[in-house]
């Protein structure tokens, strides 16, 4: 693990930037993690930043839409189930 001065650039050598790699159909998508996420180059000053936005990104901001849509088939299932009930007592 790299220590806090990252002596000898460590971090600098894996030649990231702000983005994360998501798996897509094919070939994996590069969403940007911050504006300009291409451009901006993760560093020793910046990698708890860069790592809060890929764990943000992989576990909130790539799965909304799911999540969502889960969400909504839910309350259509429970939605369904309510008006069986009060139809068809």
């Amino acid at each position: 693990m790299c220590g806090a001065a990252d002596a000898g650039g460590v971090i600098e050598s894996f030649c990231l930037t702000f983005t994360a790699g998501l798996p897509g159909i094919g070939e994996p998508v590069s969403a940007p993690l911050c504006n300009d996420g291409d451009d901006v180059a993760v560093t020793a000053d910046n990698r708890r930043e860069y790592v809060d936005a890929y764990v943000d990104c992989i576990l909130n901001t790539s799965i909304e839409k799911q999540v969502r849509m889960l969400c909504l088939l839910q309350c259509c299932v429970r939605g369904a189930e309510l008006l069986l009930f009060l139809c068809c007592p």
